[in-house]
């Protein structure tokens, strides 16, 4: 992403030299030097429609990265999701007093993945500009989801998850 943002404003700041060196040779008079943009064939309104495709490549690729990144979310969320089910299944076989205990760990991993769906929400509608932010977000959320989970599966003895990153 970065790459494609460098190569946006690489292609921008071309875009507007060629204008300016244009626009300084009309008002002067000139004639447009050897080295300007007509003597090579290559024209200011060129630069600008290079400039506009290189946008929209960087915006592409940018919305392809954050759907990527979606995807892989929600795929660990249903592996985990899948572990979450099978901890609610030995939660029957607790004493009263640790099923307290259980439920709490239960509801703390129910908030977080409330709090994740929210992450995965945004960023489906994200812009391809602030997908970055959301990503970061969405990287916490998942984050603390896994945490929450490996506290309840610690305590009652059920497989934890040892994947950090989507």
């Amino acid at each position: 992403m970065i790459r494609a943002i460098s190569l946006l404003v690489v292609v921008t700041a071309v875009a507007f030299s060629v204008a300016c060196e244009r626009e300084k040779e009309s008002s002067t008079g000139k004639e447009p030097s050897a080295s300007s943009s007509t003597a090579t064939g290559v024209t200011a309104g060129d630069v600008t429609d290079k400039a506009g495709e290189a946008a929209s490549a960087a915006a592409a690729y940018s919305k392809k990265k954050a759907e990527e990144f979606r995807r892989e979310l929600e795929d660990k969320l249903a592996d985990l999701d899948k572990k979450v089910d099978a901890m609610k299944e030995r939660g029957s076989e607790l004493s009263e007093q640790a099923k307290k205990e259980w439920q709490e760990q239960m509801d703390a991993v129910a908030e977080q993945r409330k709090a994740l769906r929210s992450k995965l929400d945004e960023l489906g509608a994200a812009s391809a500009e602030a997908w970055g932010d959301v990503k970061t977000g969405a990287q916490k959320a998942w984050n603390d989801l896994q945490a929450a989970y490996n506290k309840a599966a610690e305590r009652f003895g059920s497989e934890s998850s040892s994947s950090n990153s989507p």
